[in-house]
């Protein structure tokens, strides 16, 4: 992992030093990030990708008065918070890093977590552009734009958490693309035995976790002091009723990345201490023709195991359950119930219950949910699809820009109303808006006093780059037909402000103020 300079040391430790002196700039965040500058510790690419964010969003700052030796207010509370991050030298040193982590990137082949269908070679295109769920969910589109501005198709991409290669080449043909070129997701666990997960992926994943079990006993002998369990915690292609709300079915091959990459634990009822684990060999995992089977070696010393020995010989502790979470599924929507296909599965742990439990019945029905809302986009592509044909236009690879909504405003007497209220208790201001630096000089004075900054910072926070004000095109065609009221004189371009409700102006600002991509900064 990268690991700070000592020049950025320095700053940083600058940085802590005034922090000290004047008690002011710069944020929790920030004092923590100096203090891993300065103890030159590795820094994590996400912090490194941090770091680029704030030196881009702040740069604005060198402007105020006080950034300089020399000038009055030195050091601003800007050029604090500036040297916590590493000052110029951590700039510098983290734009060189995440340019060549964006080229290395753009070079690796095949790209992981997801297929890649090259429409169109890349060489004649100027630049590019990525649409997120341009085809539906798990499909993205990477556009080209050439010199001349026209724009093509240059490659779609698939989640392959949601698409196996059939299932998106299927997509191709079912749309009419034509790949020059199918790239395969790299696997995952390509090159490791065993992942272990940061503890935040863990959380998410626990979150998505589903339990099922089997009503087959599990298969208890007593060797001596040893205990040893075995038997299957799934069965393929078996159909399952899930709380006769949907139908399941593990299909073959579900767990055979898991048993070779994920640290599955043994429990009893999915609870308390691990009593066997993958991770230290003392739990088997083995996927064969008929499903999972386990097996597992118990120490009969341990005080955890003796408690539960005798449950288990009598019969009280002896279903088989497994707690997972589907990488890859499909549905079937054409019979009575619909039918849910898992067709790779992440493991969490292998328990012998007391009772059959099918938890997680509300996840299966979200993903059923989006399984729905993709056949939905699906479908009005392909109706779309269908009638530029009969206009005699091909859009298989043509740039299709969506449709946006109109977006939603207020007018007349509610518009006056909020307005007022951002006027009374947010210091709305000033009422003769103006772009003259010197102008309104009390209400500035004022703001800055509030805000805590020198006023040619608080002149410079405008709701023009307030994160609340909203003056897109779609924005401004909504406002076309709204006339104009008595605070949009000299009012600058009218937005409107998403926070307080109202129609606002380019040139006013109020307490309310947040500056643009403001919440990327926290952590």
């Amino acid at each position: 992992m990268p690991v700070p300079t000592d020049a950025m040391a320095e700053e940083a430790q600058r940085g802590l030093d005034w922090r000290r002196e004047f008690g002011r700039g710069g944020t929790e965040v920030g004092i923590a990030r100096a203090r891993d500058i300065v103890n030159k510790r590795d820094l994590s690419m996400d912090t490194v990708a941090r770091m680029a964010s704030y030196f881009a969003r702040h740069e604005v700052d060198k402007e105020a008065d006080g950034f300089r030796p020399g000038e009055d207010g030195y050091p601003s509370n800007g050029r604090i918070a500036w040297a916590l991050w590493g000052g110029d030298a951590g700039q510098s040193w983290a734009n060189r890093i995440m340019s060549q982590e964006d080229q290395d990137r753009a070079e690796k082949r095949p790209y992981p977590g997801e297929h890649a269908a090259r429409i169109a070679d890349p060489d004649q295109f100027e630049r590019f552009s990525r649409q997120n769920d341009q085809g539906g969910p798990g499909i993205d589109f990477i556009y080209g734009v050439r010199a001349d501005e026209t724009v093509d198709v240059q490659s779609i991409r698939f989640d392959a958490d949601e698409y196996t290669v059939d299932q998106a080449k299927a997509w191709l043909d079912e749309h009419d693309f034509v790949a020059i070129k199918f790239e395969p997701a790299l696997p995952s666990s390509e090159g490791r035995e065993t992942v272990i997960y940061s503890g935040q992926i863990m959380e998410r994943a626990m979150a998505e976790r589903e339990v099922r079990s089997r009503i087959d006993g599990a298969e208890v002998r007593a060797e001596g002091d040893e205990i040893r369990v075995s038997g299957y915690a799934a069965v393929f292609d078996e159909e399952t009723n899930i709380g006769g709300m949907f139908t399941e079915v593990i299909k073959r091959g579900a767990f055979k990345d898991a048993v070779k990459r994920d640290d599955v634990v043994f429990l009893v009822n999915h609870e308390g201490l691990p009593l066997a684990r993958t991770r230290s060999g003392t739990l088997t995992l083995i996927e064969d023709e008929r499903g999972l089977y386990m097996e597992t070696v118990l120490d009969g010393t341990d005080p955890d195991v003796r408690a539960i020995v005798p449950k288990m010989k009598r019969g009280d502790l002896d279903k088989m359950s497994f707690a997972f979470r589907p990488v890859r599924q499909s549905w079937d929507d054409n019979s009575k119930l619909p039918k849910r296909m898992i067709e790779e599965a992440q493991l969490f742990d292998v328990s012998i219950v007391t009772t059959p439990a099918y938890s997680g019945t509300e996840i299966g029905l979200r993903s059923l949910e989006q399984h729905r809302e993709k056949l939905k986009k699906s479908q009005a592509f392909r109706r779309l699809r269908m009638k530029a044909k009969t206009q005699g236009i091909d859009l298989r690879n043509e740039y299709i820009l969506p449709v946006p909504s109109e977006p939603q405003i207020v007018s007349g007497s509610v518009n006056d109303a909020n307005m007022m209220n951002a006027i009374e208790n947010w210091n709305l201001g000033p009422a003769e808006a103006s772009i003259d630096p010197a102008a309104n000089g009390e209400y500035w004075s004022k703001m800055a006093e509030l805000w805590s900054v020198n006023e040619a910072e608080a002149r410079r926070r405008l709701c023009a780059n307030c994160e609340y004000f909203n003056n897109t095109p779609e924005m401004q065609r909504a406002m076309e037909d709204i006339p104009l009221g008595p605070y949009d004189a000299d009012g600058g371009g009218r937005g409107f402000c998403v926070k307080l409700d109202f129609i606002c102006h380019n040139l006013r600002v109020c307490q309310a103020w947040e500056r643009k991509d403001f919440e990327a900064e926290k952590e």
